[in-house]
């Protein structure tokens, strides 16, 4: 329940009710809405609910609108005195923040006695979505990359496939050419894969590794989802009919996480 204010108006949950979700499968979030005007009917004009973002600092009050879903419907005018419900359909991207993610409700509306009155905002605390990793449902994927300079984008594309509900592989940060896990690991896992992900940046040319495991994935018929860096060059190694998809590296977030859910 929200705090009063100088707002005619509660937000309230069911907090018995836990809403467990996985990332990329949809959920209703019911609101109830208390006007506690006593003569004048309170009608809601806009309502959002504000998630947190994987990309935001932990205390930030910074709406992200990535994780910020806004109800669809219409107006909603609410008697005096009166309890009204809205529901609204929530599907996580791999934007949000998990696993226990607290969201705030975000009201435009205004009040109605003889006359309609300005438009206010209120913002109340709501309640949280408990998000879970998708079951690993989609297969298996390898991630190519360079090491180490580009090991931190690899992470994020491995959280990100992992919570889509894929099973994907990283190589070990210590793995050089020559080695064991190059002979076998690596290309077994290469092999095994429905696709893989090659993040091509500015730093790939510098070593023979990423070139390698794309060769393996050509010679075995193994897909290619290519993420080209905006200030690297083109290879030209992908072939003329696989689209690749630019990022840049200091904002790759959402770029990456829209390309993986895209796969599924």
């Amino acid at each position: 329940m929200s705090k009063r204010t100088d707002h005619p108006i509660k937000v309230l949950f069911e907090k018995h009710t836990y809403l467990n979700v996985h990332y990329l499968e949809p959920i209703d979030v019911t609101i109830g809405i208390q006007n506690e005007d006593p003569t004048a009917s309170l009608v809601v004009e806009s309502l959002a609910l504000r998630f947190q973002s994987r990309q935001s600092e932990p205390n930030e009050t910074k709406a992200d609108p990535n994780t910020t879903v806004v109800y669809p419907g219409s107006a909603l005018s609410i008697a005096p005195v009166q309890l009204a419900h809205l529901t609204v359909q929530v599907r996580p991207s791999l934007l949000f923040f998990g696993p226990t993610n607290a969201f705030d409700v975000v009201i435009s509306y205004r009040l109605y006695a003889e006359n309609a009155g300005k438009p206010r905002s209120f913002m109340a605390q709501g309640w949280c979505l408990f998000i879970q990793s998708a079951p690993k449902l989609y297969g298996k994927v390898f991630i190519s990359y360079k090491e180490p300079e580009d090991r931190s984008l690899a992470e994020l594309l491995f959280k990100f496939s992992l919570d889509a509900g894929f099973d994907p592989y990283i190589a070990p940060a210590d793995v050089k050419p020559g080695s064991k896990i190059w002979a076998e690991k690596i290309p077994r896992a290469i092999k095994s894969s429905k696709f893989m992900f090659v993040i091509w940046t500015k730093n790939t040319i510098k070593g023979r590794g990423v070139k390698r495991e794309l060769k393996i994935g050509h010679d075995h018929g193994i897909k290619v989802v290519p993420l080209l860096e905006e200030k690297a060059r083109d290879p030209k190694l992908f072939g003329r009919d696989v689209e690749y998809t630019k990022f840049k590296a200091d904002a790759a977030a959402v770029i990456f996480a829209e390309v993986v859910a895209s796969q599924r």
